[in-house]
């Protein structure tokens, strides 16, 4: 069994269960058979599945107090979401974004886009 990519498990039956993910991740998953000698046959196509739980939180306000909420860094002039270190502008209370944070600690500009 791969999960994006990289063998995670060879398990002798199904069913499989993946642990340890986070929350309203997706995650692609392959498999591949094996023969009586245990000789891997070739990979099935990837099949995408997302994680439950972990509905995507989101803030909106201004510049300065994404940064001081610690859901942005500032450079002293400009503001970036943490994570995806998108440029927000101005590192100022004139500026307003919406932030959406998924999974954990990791923040996206989602102006106009947050549930």
């Amino acid at each position: 069994m791969y999960r994006d990519g990289a063998r995670i498990a060879t398990p002798s039956a199904a069913p499989f269960t993946d642990t340890g993910l986070n929350p309203g991740t997706g995650h692609d998953y392959s498999v591949a058979a094996r023969d009586a000698a245990g000789a891997e046959g070739i990979r099935s196509g990837p099949l995408t599945a997302t994680t439950t739980g972990g509905a995507a939180a989101c803030w909106t306000t201004d510049n300065y107090h994404q940064v001081q909420a610690g859901r942005a860094t500032t450079d002293g002039s400009y503001a970036y979401a943490k994570g995806s270190q998108q440029n927000m502008g101005l590192y100022n209370t004139f500026v307003t974004h919406t932030l959406k944070e998924s999974p954990a600690g990791h923040y996206v500009v989602a102006d106009g886009n947050c549930p």
